[in-house]
Formats: C-alpha cells, sequence, structure tokens
C-alpha cells in the first residue's frame, strides 16, 4: 500500500519507494530447472538506491500523466471543436475537428501556420512529389509534436497532409467556414497544367485558377488523424 505504481513494461514492473526504486522482472526461465515439470519460472526482485533513479522515475510520472490528460481531452471533442496540440516556433497549434468516427478524429489547423512554396520549382504539381508533403512530415512534424503527441498521429504514408478540394467541400459547410482570412494551399492538382494547384481564397471560395507551385506567399494549413485511445 505504501508503493506508487509508475510503469509497465513487457517484462518489468517499475515502482518508487521512497529512497528506493524497486524493479521487478517477470518470469525469468531457470535454466538449472528446465527439464523439471514444477518451477520452470522464478520471479526475482531487485533494490535499487534511487538516488540516481528518481529524476528518471519523475519523467515516467510526468509522461504518464500528460498521456492520460491528453486522452482524456481528446476523447471529448466533437466536430467544430477546436483544441491545442503541438507548437511551432513557440506558437501553440489550435486544431478544428473536422470529422469523428468511433477511433479516429480528422482535424485541422485553425489558421496557417507559415508560408511556403507548395514546390520549390515549376516541375510538378503532384502531392506526391511535391516539397511541401516532405516538410510538412520531417521538419513540421518533429519540431511540433513531442514523443506523447506523436502516439496519438496516425501514420498512414502522411501523418502529416493537406486537404484535397473535395474534402475541404465535405468537411466545411459553406465559404464562412473555410476562411480564416489568408489563402491557403490545397493538395489537388489543376489538370490542365503542370505548374498550378488548387488553394482556398481568404474568403473561404475556392479560387478558380489556383496559385502556382513555387509561390513562396502560399498559406500552409495542416491535415492529421488523431487516434483515439481506450
Amino acid at each position: 500500500a505504501e508503493k506508487v505504481f509508475i510503469q509497465e513494461q513487457p517484462d518489468f514492473w517499475y515502482w518508487n519507494n521512497y529512497d528506493e526504486c524497486v524493479c521487478i522482472s517477470k518470469y525469468i526461465q531457470n535454466n538449472i530447472n528446465e527439464n523439471s515439470r514444477n518451477f520452470k519460472y522464478f520471479v526475482p526482485a531487485l533494490y535499487l538506491k534511487a538516488t540516481e533513479l528518481l529524476p528518471q522515475v519523475s519523467e515516467l510520472e510526468k509522461g504518464n500523466n500528460l498521456d492520460f490528460t491528453l486522452n482524456s481531452r481528446i476523447k471529448q471533442l466533437y466536430v467544430g471543436d477546436k483544441f491545442e496540440f503541438g507548437e511551432y516556433k513557440g506558437k501553440v497549434i489550435v486544431w478544428r475537428v473536422l470529422k469523428k468516427t468511433r477511433f479516429i478524429l480528422t482535424v485541422i489547423s485553425e489558421e496557417n501556420i507559415c508560408d511556403k512554396a507548395f514546390n520549390s520549382d515549376r516541375t510538378t504539381n503532384q502531392w506526391e512529389l511535391c516539397t511541401l508533403r516532405n516538410w510538412l512530415n520531417g521538419e513540421f512534424y518533429n519540431a511540433a509534436f513531442n514523443d506523447i503527441e506523436k502516439k496519438y498521429i496516425i501514420g498512414h504514408y502522411d501523418p502529416i497532409f493537406l486537404l484535397g478540394k473535395k474534402e475541404a467541400n465535405i468537411y466545411f459547410k459553406n465559404d464562412k467556414e473555410r476562411a480564416n482570412g489568408l489563402w491557403w494551399w490545397l493538395r489537388s492538382p489543376i489538370r490542365t497544367t503542370r505548374t498550378r494547384v488548387e488553394r482556398v481564397n481568404g474568403n473561404g471560395s475556392f479560387s478558380k485558377d489556383g496559385s502556382c507551385v513555387d509561390d513562396i506567399h502560399g498559406g500552409v494549413r495542416p491535415a492529421l488523424e488523431i487516434r483515439l485511445q481506450p
């Protein structure tokens, strides 16, 4: 009753008990009696002075508490709700819930997180080949989310992506809901050319001609899917 449960791993339990840390291993095979029908496994207990281990135990406690709090908060969200998740360049990112199923939340950033070209040159307008896709799933992903937050982001091929024009039309009821005052990229190419991509105008309407892929003033409004933990 005096011990505080900290964390369970596949092979060990960890406790913190005052000035000692207890590490108990689960089911270690007893090779000496491996031919015996009884007592093939034993469970040893090891007591270690916690002077150097306490900072690690504190990090485990902190991580568990953050994980539990984040999970509880996410499960209570519904379509249209806004919430904070991740941080980029010292600013907390606010997300809007676009869709909720039993296991997944689909969300988009409420504001543009930055301005960036869709592709570094005019060689392609395909999402699969563009430099913005690589940046979102590399530099941005690693900078914006800690290890606990990354656990909730569903991988697929692109943990971070842009909405397609069809999705932007389905998830948002009208121009007003899509609008955030600045224009932002969609991932849908304009089929009649290899140099332009669809975009949403600042007032929420769809642009007739899109924008050139190397326009460095293009707003980036990332989307992602969050796994709803049990």
